[in-house]
């Protein structure tokens, strides 16, 4: 973004201009529970997983990492490792991480 609140880091190339973009926002559970993968399975088990077939890429799916440091997220690690080639991931900066856990609810 221009004010620099988040970054791509790896995964798929974003689409141009897709017809839907499911944004999964995620955090590193203390219990490591996989909330996550459970989600992208679900998620890519409806999504072509053919490159040829136009519905694949005019659906995109985007998880923004709410937790701070990126490494401590163990599950997002993993879900790098086993969709990074059809799934965004973008980091938000540290500041904006804190800040969203800051927020009062």
């Amino acid at each position: 973004t221009e004010d620099g609140a988040d970054r791509l880091v790896g995964g798929a190339a974003p689409s141009p201009r897709p017809w839907l973009r499911i944004a999964l926002m995620s955090v590193g559970r203390s219990s490591g529970a996989e909330y996550l993968l459970h989600a992208l399975r679900a998620l890519l088990q409806t999504h072509p997983a053919r490159v040829s077939d136009p519905l694949r890429s005019s659906i995109e799916i985007v998880v923004v990492n709410n937790h701070a440091p990126p490494e401590a997220h163990s599950v997002l690690l993993r879900a790098k490792q086993l969709y990074g080639g059809r799934v965004v991931f973008v980091e938000k900066e540290a500041a904006a991480a804190r800040a969203c856990r800051a927020t009062p609810k």
